[in-house]
């Protein structure tokens, strides 16, 4: 995650600080995610859904689109492309976001309750961050 020099986190807790990427085929496992960063706090976070149209069964961008998450689908199977699959999703999805601070999420992981509070601390303290806490896969 980069804001680079002398970007704060905000403590304006009515706007977004975190955009979180997400590419995704739609798996069931998204659910799990979605809820579990909608329990860091609605208005702290701005989820971006990367869409292969190639998806899984399981659940559809209209069914992943609110106020704090966005969809977008991306065409021609690009999110399983070459050698690192999703990398072009990403890159998409950093080209979106428009708050000071990003993170990915998988599609098959979930956030612990206070990962956005850690994160904030943690922000506060260097200005950068990377992986912090224990972020949960299955095994």
């Amino acid at each position: 995650m980069s804001a680079g020099p002398g970007v704060p986190a905000p403590s304006d807790a009515t706007k977004p600080f975190l955009t979180v990427i997400t590419p995704t085929t739609g798996k069931p496992s998204l659910s799990r995610l979605m809820a579990s960063i909608d329990a860091q706090g609605r208005g702290r976070t701005f989820h971006l859904l990367l869409w292969d149209d190639k998806r899984d069964s399981g659940m559809s961008p209209g069914d992943a689109t609110d106020a704090s998450r966005f969809s977008v689908v991306c065409p021609d199977g690009s999110g399983r492309n070459g050698a690192a699959p999703g990398s072009i999703l990403r890159a998409v999805g950093l080209t979106l976001a428009r708050t000071p601070w990003v993170a990915f999420a998988d599609d098959d992981v979930w956030w612990e309750e206070t990962y956005v509070d850690e994160l904030e601390k943690r922000i506060a303290q260097t200005n950068w961050i990377s992986t912090h806490r224990t972020i949960h896969a299955p095994v």
